[in-house]
């Protein structure tokens, strides 16, 4: 059961790595409402639609790294506490939290390159 969980734990760090992975070669070409980083921001223009994709991506590839690499390590080092299924808990809500923040510097971005109606800066 323990192992399990541990996968389990490891898969909010995979599912990062792999929509970085894919971003980088094959990011959303269009905007639309299924698949791809949507906000009103990235959506207001295709300028902005592909960039947003290119630097989610590359967020999610280099924050997905370190979650994996801190979350193995954790891992490690709860196996055998008592107080391992709390400490699961914490790991995965630790885990929400920066998939969650990851939308800050992708939105700090668009709005530094583009304006409100996705033209770019000069």
């Amino acid at each position: 059961m323990k192992l399990y969980t541990l996968l389990s734990l490891l898969l909010i760090p995979a599912v990062m790595l792999g929509i970085g992975v894919s971003w980088k070669k094959h990011p959303p070409r269009r905007i639309n409402g299924l698949y791809g980083y949507r906000t009103r921001r990235s959506s207001s223009s295709q300028a902005a639609w592909d960039f947003a994709q290119a630097y989610c991506g590359a967020i999610f590839l280099r924050w997905g790294r370190a979650m994996s690499v801190v979350t193995g390590i954790a891992c490690a080092l709860i196996w055998r506490q008592s107080w391992f299924y709390e400490a699961v808990f914490a790991l995965s809500m630790a885990q929400c939290a920066v998939l969650l923040l990851s939308i800050l510097p992708v939105e700090r971005a668009l709005r530094a390159k583009f304006d409100e109606h996705g033209n770019p800066k000069e």
